[in-house]
């Protein structure tokens, strides 16, 4: 099997089990819960400047696709979404910098992700509880 098929069928098991697939009704006010998810992206690297990324969500919502520079290594844009509570998808690629990152994660609460383009074959991705500061 290749890998995006694995990372599909793992993906669904996620949602299965957290039974999001289920036929069970669950109350309209669960279901509609929504949180902040504030998103830092920045390169760090000056070998591919500018470093084209893009951030897609659950397989069907592309937040993002845009250059990023380097600079002079702190230029870190700030994006807010709102996702619905429960298990999420990020898929983080470069089209120019041969990188990227695949997370599955879960919203309930607000969250702070830093996401940083590293050089190629390398996206890092930190995920906070706590808003974030940047020096």
């Amino acid at each position: 099997m290749n890998y995006q098929y694995m990372r599909t069928l793992l993906f669904i098991f996620v949602l299965c089990s957290y039974g999001f697939l289920s036929t069970q009704q669950t109350t309209a006010d669960s279901s509609k819960k929504q949180y902040p998810v504030i998103i830092y992206i920045s390169s760090q690297s000056s070998f591919v400047d500018p470093v084209n990324i893009s951030v897609e969500i659950d397989f069907k919502n592309k937040i993002l696709n845009k250059d990023f520079y380097y600079g002079d290594g702190h230029n870190f844009s700030k994006f807010e979404i709102n996702l619905d509570k429960g298990i999420h998808q990020f898929i983080v690629k470069s089209k120019n910098g041969n990188a990227g990152l695949d997370v599955i994660f879960n919203v309930n609460k607000p969250l702070w992700l830093d996401i940083s383009y590293w050089g190629s074959n390398h996206f890092q991705m930190n995920i906070s509880e706590v808003g974030l500061v940047f020096m």
